[in-house]
C-alpha cells in the first residue's frame, strides 16, 4: 500500500510548469492523517462528555435540579431549530451591529461598515 500514489490524468497542455508541480500524495499518508484526526476527535468527544458529566453533577448539587428537568430542557433546546432530531442546528440570522446598528450578514464575525465585532453566541459551531 505504501507504493500507491494519487495521480491526476492530464494532457501536456494541462500540466503545470515544473516549478508549480506538487509531489503526489501517498494514500498511506492521507489515511494516516485521517486516522489521527478521527482519534483526536474521539478523545475530544470523550473529554467533553466527562466535563459535561462533572458540570451536571455540580449543577445538581448546587441547585437541586433533577435529571428530569435536564431532559426537559434538552428537549426544549432541541426543538428551537424547528426539528426534534437530537441536535440543535444553528439558524443563522442577520444581526444588528452593536455600534452602528447596521445589519451584519449571517456568518460574519464583524461589521462590514464600522469594523465592530459581532456579538456571537458562545455555542456557535462550524459543524453545519
Amino acid at each position: 500500500m505504501d507504493d500507491l500514489f494519487i495521480r491526476l490524468e492530464t494532457t501536456d497542455s494541462q500540466m503545470p510548469s515544473p516549478s508549480v508541480r506538487q509531489p503526489p500524495l501517498r494514500i498511506s499518508e492521507k489515511t494516516d492523517d485521517a486516522s489521527l484526526q478521527v482519534t483526536r476527535l474521539r478523545e475530544d468527544l470523550e473529554r467533553l462528555y466527562l466535563v459535561t458529566q462533572a458540570l451536571w453533577q455540580m449543577v445538581k448539587t448546587a441547585t437541586g435540579a433533577t435529571d428530569e428537568e435536564l431532559q426537559e430542557r434538552i428537549r426544549q433546546i432541541d426543538a428551537e431549530d424547528g426539528r426534534i432530531d437530537g441536535k440543535n442546528t444553528e439558524v443563522t440570522r442577520p444581526i444588528d451591529c452593536p455600534v452602528c446598528h447596521r445589519r451584519i450578514l449571517s456568518g460574519q464575525s464583524f461589521c462590514l461598515y464600522c469594523g465592530a465585532e459581532a456579538e456571537v453566541s458562545p455555542f456557535r459551531h462550524h459543524g453545519h
